[in-house]
Formats: C-alpha cells, sequence, structure tokens
C-alpha cells in the first residue's frame, strides 16, 4: 500500500523501494505493504500455483491524513474515511 502526499510527486523506480519520501517535513507518508515493508516490491504469485488478480486502487483525498508513517491498511482505510473525492480501480494478471 503507498500513498502519495500534497504534491503527487515520486521520485525513482518504485520496484523494490520507498519511492515516496517519508519525512515530517513534507508531510508524505506510505503505508506498509502485505510483505510487511515500505516499498512497492511487485506481484509474487506462488510458484506453480496459477494466475493471480491484483487491484491497484488510486483514492484522491481532500485533505492530508494524520496518519504516522507504515501505518497499516486499515489504519489508512479508516483515516480515509469522509475525505474521498474519488477512486478507481485497476486488475491485473501476472503468474510465474
Amino acid at each position: 500500500m503507498g500513498a502519495l502526499g500534497p504534491t503527487g510527486d515520486t521520485a525513482g523506480d518504485p520496484r523494490g523501494t520507498s519511492c515516496i519520501r517519508d519525512s515530517a517535513e513534507d508531510r508524505r507518508r506510505q503505508g506498509t505493504s502485505d510483505f510487511g515493508t515500505v516499498g512497492y516490491r511487485g506481484s509474487a504469485p506462488p510458484e506453480d500455483d496459477g494466475p493471480h488478480t491484483y487491484r491497484f486502487t488510486m483514492t484522491a483525498l481532500e485533505s492530508a491524513l494524520s496518519i504516522e508513517p507504515r501505518s497499516g491498511r486499515s489504519t489508512v482505510r479508516s483515516a480515509m474515511d469522509g475525505t474521498r473525492l474519488g477512486q478507481t480501480t485497476t486488475t491485473a494478471t501476472d503468474d510465474r
């Protein structure tokens, strides 16, 4: 799970890195992924398990969230309640 702050800019290759600065000065935060780490690591379906479907959701918020860096999914989703301006989801399928 990643989150962009008010300016929406990113730097570098997102795979395997924390592509969004994570500091109090710029107010951007990135939550932890299902891997338990910060940063996008790409899809990783189990070997010999067939194709897996992945959903990527982008949400526009009317204000910055008041959450700590590296917050988990439930914290981020709860903080977004009442601040959503719009949302879109795309799906992709991947296997090894």
